[in-house]
C-alpha cells in the first residue's frame, strides 16, 4: 500500500506475485486495486484469510476502513483467483 504525499491522494494498493529463482526474486505479476483510492475513508487495517483446500491459488483480504465521518470501521474484501477479474467492495456479512 502506498499513499502520495498530499493526503488528498487517497492510498494506492497493488497485489503483486513473486517468484523465486536460483538469479533472485523478480515480480511476475501486478494489479493495482484501483477502487481503493476512491474510498472515504483511511485504511486502518487488512487482513488476508487462509484459501480454501483447492484454492490455493486464490487470494481473499479483507480491509478496516475508518470512514472520514465516522468511528466505527466499515469492512471491505477483495477477491483474486487466476484467470478472473478482481472483485472489491464492502464485506457481504
Amino acid at each position: 500500500m502506498t499513499q502520495p504525499a498530499k493526503e488528498e491522494g487517497g492510498n494506492r494498493f497493488f497485489v503483486q506475485q513473486i517468484e523465486q529463482s536460483a538469479e533472485g526474486s523478480r515480480v511476475s505479476s501486478s494489479v493495482e486495486i484501483t477502487e481503493i483510492a476512491g474510498v472515504k475513508g483511511a485504511v486502518v487495517g487488512y487482513r488476508a484469510d487462509p484459501p480454501a483446500e483447492g484454492q490455493e491459488s486464490n487470494l481473499t483480504l479483507f480491509f478496516d476502513i475508518l470512514p472520514l465521518d465516522g468511528e466505527v470501521t466499515d469492512t471491505y474484501e477483495l477477491f483474486i483467483a487466476p484467470n478472473t477479474p478482481y472483485r472489491f467492495g464492502p464485506a457481504s456479512n
